[in-house]
């Protein structure tokens, strides 16, 4: 996990200056990147920051290619105290359309489906 925390904060420094971009976008960010951070775990290290939209939707759109388990990630987000992110993500894992998230609505699918 040492490795990992190291390396996120590496690619953070490195792009930085570009993340809190307006004009930053999904379609702009290196879909490589994405990868390697969700193959190296850090979806739940980067919550907090400008990358988690970004790593949270190549996840859910390139989820056969990356083998990513969602409900995992889910757990992993619960476990850290982030539910309503969590719920979010399982939301939009079983197709629920965006105008239906709310935050109770995050919070009652954790308790429902995990």
């Amino acid at each position: 996990m040492e490795r990992a925390n190291r390396f996120y904060h590496v690619c953070l420094h490195l792009f930085e200056p570009y993340l809190f971009s307006l004009q930053e976008t999904a379609s702009s960010c290196d879909t490589e990147l994405l990868s390697l951070l969700l193959d190296a775990g850090l979806l739940v290290g980067c919550v907090s920051s400008a990358l988690y939209p970004l790593l949270s939707s190549h996840m859910l759109s390139h989820q056969q290619e990356g083998g990513w388990d969602v409900e995992k990630a889910a757990a992993d987000l619960i476990a850290a105290g982030h539910r309503p992110e969590a719920g979010s993500l399982l939301l939009a894992h079983r197709g629920t359309h965006q105008a239906q998230f709310t935050f109770n609505s995050a919070l009652a699918v954790v308790k429902k489906w995990l």
